[in-house]
């Protein structure tokens, strides 16, 4: 070698190789779990912005805007079918005291979800297949309890499962919890 080149001696690239196996081992489940974290973060909020959007689109349309689950975007699935995406639509049932809907136009469909995701809508311990929301923003005239909707990652950790409760007068509040066991 000349005089004006340098390099690494292989202790010098162990030692290198060492730090940055120790730093990695270190920081890649962090970085997992904080990917994880903000995968159920995207999960809620898509969940929360429907929900905003259903009620909004029900005020100033002043029609029954209803959400449900949805495979295909165009018609509302089984009330275990929400982990795989929602429509918000223009519920044309007869009144807003009637138990069933019918999908008039869809205004919006959510369906690229995470494929852990876990998302339930539940009136109190009974699992319900849609959301319909009055001219007025509230919730349907029959509806005796609010809706709880809860969205998170199977498998997440930690405060992670959010948890969105919609009053029968329509309003809505998302808070987060800790993760099921």
């Amino acid at each position: 070698m000349s005089k004006n080149q340098k390099a690494f001696t292989l202790i010098e690239l162990l030692i290198t190789i060492t730090v940055l196996f120790i730093v990695l081992t270190i920081g890649l489940p962090n970085l997992t779990g904080q990917i994880a974290s903000n995968r159920s973060s995207a999960l809620s909020s898509e969940m929360l912005v429907a929900v905003n959007f259903a009620r909004d689109e029900a005020i100033h349309r002043s029609a029954r805007i209803s959400i449900c689950p949805s495979i295909d975007g165009a018609s509302c699935a089984s009330a275990t079918d929400w982990n795989k995406g929602w429509i918000v639509f223009l519920d044309t049932a007869a009144s807003d005291s009637v138990t069933t809907y019918v999908v008039g136009t869809v205004l919006r469909y959510w369906n690229d979800l995470n494929k852990d995701a876990v998302v339930t809508v539940m009136a109190g311990s009974t699992a319900v297949d849609f959301v319909r929301f009055t001219s007025s923003g509230a919730l349907g005239s029959t509806v005796a309890t609010g809706r709880t909707i809860n969205t998170y990652l199977a498998k997440c950790k930690g405060l992670n499962q959010s948890v969105t409760n919609i009053g029968i007068a329509g309003m809505i509040r998302s808070s987060k919890i800790a993760c099921p066991l």
